[in-house]
């Protein structure tokens, strides 16, 4: 699909992922059998080494082949320390291996009853903010002065609901709308680009993608409503009804400019470069197929970056069994951690 709105020349860019070597000394959050071979020898347990090729032994360059050690159930989040790799990489850029979790589905969709799971089950989790800024922030920040992504806010073992780049209900607006002509495109690439490098930057994390089964709640929450006679969450069809009637391509340019003209139509400050009817016509009409595509590409982008590493992701629709979490992430569930914050 074509966003028709996108007139920023882009290119998709290409992660450089380093290798590192990950067999010299540290620690790890080890069971008490092992401490002292992982303490005294600097040697990762051959339970770890089971999808990296027996890399740990031989003491070989952990690349994209060879990306992932899936941490034991019986590791401590809690209680986890600062893992640092201290040879064969760049000078100045360590390669963090403490078990984290990133929570990397869209917004309005549980993220605050998921950040809630994780502090009940014990974990140290931060959501959308840090110090009174977004966390993405801090990530471009530490990204742009070559340190690791987390380095500003290290001190977490989850992060929650941080990498979704849609601030505003017109997807096009920057937040407040004081920008008007926000790359779509751009910025979906750019969450991509974010969660494939916490997964190079952190090996030993996890992800949750949290999704809905419920699609149309999730579009309905997060469109700018043009109509707010009719609650599209309540009454999703009304809603499109009324979509079709104002925006059916067979209308033209600008829709059916009835719609347009009615008392019933709310929007927002119109811009001056904007006629009402255009501005109308484009968040009003174009919104809906916009937020669609922002699902499906989010979904399919996640996906495809996973493809050779499922373990590591979990897909996890709001509307299911929380236990699906729980063994996700190797802890004892804990039924009652799971509470719907909002009702949306």
């Amino acid at each position: 699909m074509v966003i028709p709105w996108n007139n920023q020349d882009h290119e998709t860019a290409t992660v450089s992922v380093p290798r590192f070597h990950v067999c010299s000394y540290f620690q790890l959050p080890l069971l008490k059998s092992e401490f002292a071979e992982s303490h005294v020898h600097g040697k990762l347990p051959a339970r770890m080494c089971q999808q990296s090729h027996t890399s740990c032994q031989q003491h070989q360059p952990l690349g994209v082949e060879a990306s992932f050690f899936e941490y034991p159930k019986s590791t401590t989040l809690t209680h986890s320390t600062a893992l640092t790799a201290t040879s064969g990489r760049p000078t100045g850029f360590p390669l963090l291996l403490r078990p984290r979790v990133f929570q990397i589905g869209p917004s309005s969709a549980a993220t605050t009853a998921i950040r809630d799971f994780l502090v009940r089950h014990g974990l140290r989790a931060v959501k959308s903010y840090y110090r009174a800024r977004d966390i993405s922030a801090w990530i471009n920040e530490a990204l742009q002065q070559g340190k690791p992504a987390l380095h500003f806010l290290d001190e977490y073992d989850a992060y929650t609901d941080f990498l979704y780049p849609f601030f505003s209900r017109i997807a096009w607006c920057s937040e407040g709308c004081e920008s008007h002509n926000e790359n779509v495109t751009k910025k979906v690439h750019h969450y991509l680009h974010l969660v494939s490098t916490l997964m190079w930057h952190y090996p030993y994390s996890k992800f949750i993608f949290n999704t809905r089964t419920d699609v149309a709640r999730w579009l309905a929450s997060q469109m700018f409503n043009c109509w707010p006679s009719i609650d599209a969450k309540l009454n999703w069809t009304a809603w499109l009804n009324k979509h079709e009637e104002c925006c059916n391509p067979s209308w033209g340019d600008l829709g059916n400019k009835q719609c347009w003209a009615s008392k019933d139509l709310r929007l927002m400050k119109v811009p001056s470069e904007f006629r009402h009817e255009e501005w109308a016509h484009r968040v009003c009409c174009h919104s809906l197929p916009t937020f669609r595509w922002i699902w499906n590409s989010m979904h399919r982008g996640v996906k495809r970056l996973f493809k050779q590493h499922e373990k590591r992701l979990l897909i996890f629709p709001i509307e299911g069994d929380s236990a699906a979490l729980s063994e996700f992430l190797g802890v004892t569930h804990k039924p009652a951690a799971w509470r719907k914050a909002h009702a949306g």
